[in-house]
């Protein structure tokens, strides 16, 4: 009988989607469990074969007692410093890891760097082989590199350390200012300290250079993108693990458009260069902001003769731009997007992980205009320059002519397709899956 394996997930699409990679490798051997908050990504789970749980977003150390008393039909400050001081986050998160380990036994859990704060009280019910991985670079500032989000290295950011025993919010002046506030905060981060020494943990394990999640120091972690995409291998942290591009190179899609198989033949036939766009998985931004910026990529259409293939994930803006759209601009809810990229000269992308590895896979070159400006995206695209794969443009402010000038410039250029090879041929020596999956069990205790 085969033992059990557990992923811990943040709810983000974009986070376990990457993460299959390393399920898929140890599927061979390992039954697969994904513990989720959030019956959305149920069939997602299920269609890849892996079987799934539910449970609750409460997490130790981050200040969800409040939410936790709402949930129970309780408000008030004294229902909620009443919280804190009976941890009740904890022990209810406790509880529901008591009754998954009673029922599965896993041989080992994969906590997204994004849940980071389970690992505690995991520790503190003595399990072993407890891992972390991270869909993105790594969260660390390390001195002297741009920190993981930000767009250049013009060291004008502040550090913002994630640490939950430290705020710069607890001072003389928010106590006279905002007492209960400051009071609570206060005793939030007494009793994270109670939490740690609980759980057999010292303070000095948590990072105070991580300001994108909550770091601990020493606990391994794998990193399903390769460290040939990172500044340098001096931002490797001695727990790191690297894996590469980590792609599933079979992936199962979820209601892809039936229009586009239509039309796929006539495409490919056309022989004119395809340039596909797509902003990932998730956009939350106001719909109009997309429907502008592909108005825009209408009118680099009109002036540049190429076949445009776009991908909107949402079927009521695939239906505005089709009203709009022109010849060889083909507008689609979902594709496959290997199979697209495959043929594509130019990936239009908002600059998330998971696209520009998929990009790399098939040496296809990079336009990105970032969307969300608070985690990965711009730093991606400041990584796109760096390593001379590709250009980056601006979101809102970008006009169609600056995207010719863009387009033309990685089309006729051939630095930009020679360096993105490169790089791809430097990856695929240096990592394959054999290797990642015996690097990963040979943590396994």
């Amino acid at each position: 009988m085969k033992d059990n394996i557990i992923f811990i997930s943040a709810p983000i699409k974009s986070h376990i989607i990457p993460s299959f990679y390393i399920a898929n490798l140890l599927s061979i051997e390992f039954n697969i469990y994904y513990i989720v908050t959030d019956v959305y990504f149920v069939p997602l789970i299920e269609k890849n074969n892996y079987k799934v749980i539910l449970s609750s977003g409460y997490r130790p150390l981050l200040g969800m007692e409040k939410a936790f008393i709402c949930k129970n039909k309780k408000k008030g400050t004294f229902n909620h410093l009443l919280s804190i001081i009976n941890q009740d986050v904890d022990k209810f998160r406790k509880k529901e890891f008591k009754e998954i380990y009673k029922k599965l036994n896993p041989k080992a859990v994969f906590i997204d760097m994004f849940s980071s704060t389970d690992y505690v009280l995991l520790h503190g019910l003595e399990k072993k082989n407890l891992f972390f991985f991270n869909p993105m670079p790594s969260t660390y500032r390390i001195h002297g590199f741009p920190v993981v989000s930000e767009p250049d290295f013009l060291n004008k950011y502040y550090d913002v350390s994630r640490n939950p025993l430290k705020s710069t919010k607890i001072s003389l002046k928010n106590l006279i200012k905002k007492p209960k506030n400051t009071l609570l905060l206060l005793l939030q981060f007494l009793f994270a300290r109670k939490t740690l020494k609980d759980n057999g943990l010292s303070e000095k394990i948590i990072a105070d250079n991580n300001e994108y999640t909550v770091g601990f120091k020493g606990v391994p972690e794998f990193l399903l993108i390769p460290i040939e995409f990172e500044f340098s291998e001096k931002i490797k942290l001695p727990w790191q693990n690297y894996l590469g591009l980590s792609i599933n190179e079979k992936p199962i899609y979820e209601d892809l458009d039936i229009e586009y198989y239509e039309d796929w033949t006539e495409i490919v036939q056309i022989k004119k260069p395809i340039i596909y766009c797509s902003f990932g998985t998730f956009y939350s931004g106001p719909e109009d902001k997309l429907f502008n910026f592909i108005e825009k990529l209408i009118d680099v259409r009109k002036e540049l003769d190429l076949t445009f293939i776009i991908s909107t994930n949402s079927q009521n803006l695939k239906n505005r731009i089709k009203k709009k759209a022109i010849n060889s601009f083909y507008v689609y809810n979902k594709v496959p997007q290997l199979q697209v990229l495959k043929k594509a000269s130019i990936y239009i992308c908002h600059g998330g992980m998971g696209s520009i590895k998929e990009s790399i896979f098939y040496g296809v070159p990079l336009l990105v205009y970032p969307l969300d400006l608070n985690y990965d995206q711009s730093g991606n695209g400041l990584k796109v320059v760096y390593h001379e794969i590709g250009l980056r443009g601006d979101f809102i402010f970008d006009n169609a002519n600056d995207i010719i000038e863009k387009i033309k410039e990685l089309l006729n250029n051939n630095k930009y397709s020679q360096k993105i090879k490169k790089l791809q041929k430097q990856i695929n020596t240096s990592y394959n899956d054999n290797k990642n999956r015996e690097l990963i069990k040979s943590f396994f205790k």
